[in-house]
């Protein structure tokens, strides 16, 4: 049958794409909130819990977790935005001049 030749759309690519997508813009965050989104998102673990593990209270989680996704989420705002979020400059592609 034809069915049996031509594959179903698999909804796991779209979380694949996802994933390559987001990986550079994640690597790029402070290891602190990398930490945290992991704990959170892949661990699956309460803000609560993660509070406890890294010795802070909820709390603190909660705006950890906020920046760090507010960063992601705005992260399209701009083309050379992964570069910006490791260096913290506008254009990281230009070097930067040091004064004397």
């Amino acid at each position: 049958m034809i069915g049996d030749a031509i594959g179903a759309a698999d909804a796991g690519c779209d979380l694949v794409d996802h994933r390559v997508t987001i990986a550079p813009l994640v690597r790029a965050l402070p290891p602190r909130e990398r930490e945290v989104l992991h704990l959170r998102f892949d661990d699956d673990m309460t803000q609560t819990q993660i509070a406890a593990r890294i010795g802070c209270s909820q709390m603190q989680v909660s705006r950890i977790l906020r920046r760090a996704l507010t960063t992601l989420s705005h992260a399209g705002d701009e083309p050379q935005r992964p570069a910006r979020l490791a260096t913290g400059r506008a254009d990281a592609s230009e070097p930067t001049t040091q004064r004397a």
